[in-house]
């Protein structure tokens, strides 16, 4: 028994089987000429068989050469232009450092060396009081004279007890 003919179909012909079943190229297209070729031609190569895979891979480690070699050579100058450039704005001169602002890292190194000299020294320092503005003048003796008063208080009140304690 035969399937129902559809309209839509293309290939009347195959009526009884479902539309595109057990299809093959010679019922419906010519065979080309790559593929035509008698019992006496030789066979053909495979198309993935035509290159000589030892120069496609030589092209490939050429190219990844190449790749590295321009990503170094851009990091190389991209280095070379910034430490340049770092450096130029790093060196001054005595006649630009007036212009200059100072860094902090130098304004701290400076207050931090006169903090310990006043330490060493003794002498006046400026302390701010509660009132925004108000600065008020405070003498440090010396460190050593310091350390000194201090061994002397603690040993003038420990013979002070002992004396009393007898």
């Amino acid at each position: 028994m035969s399937a129902p003919s559809n309209p839509h179909d293309p290939h009347p012909e195959h009526g009884h089987m479902p539309h595109h079943f057990a299809e093959a190229a010679p019922l419906h297209d010519p065979v080309d000429e790559w593929h035509d070729h008698s019992h006496d031609a030789q066979p053909q190569h495979a198309h993935g068989d035509v290159q000589d895979s030892r120069l496609v891979l030589a092209v490939g480690i050429a190219l990844a050469a190449v790749i590295l070699g321009s990503v170094l050579a851009v990091f190389g100058f991209y280095t070379h232009y910034n430490t340049q450039r770092m450096a130029e704005r790093e060196h001054t001169t005595a006649k630009e450092l007036p212009k200059l602002a100072p860094s902090p890292t130098d304004e701290t190194r400076k207050l931090k060396s006169d903090a310990l000299l006043v330490l060493e020294r003794g002498g006046p320092v400026q302390m701010p009081t509660e009132k925004e503005g108000v600065m008020k003048t405070i003498t440090i003796s010396p460190i050593d004279k310091a350390m000194d008063e201090v061994a002397r208080g603690y040993a003038s009140t420990s013979t002070h007890k002992t004396a009393q304690g007898n």
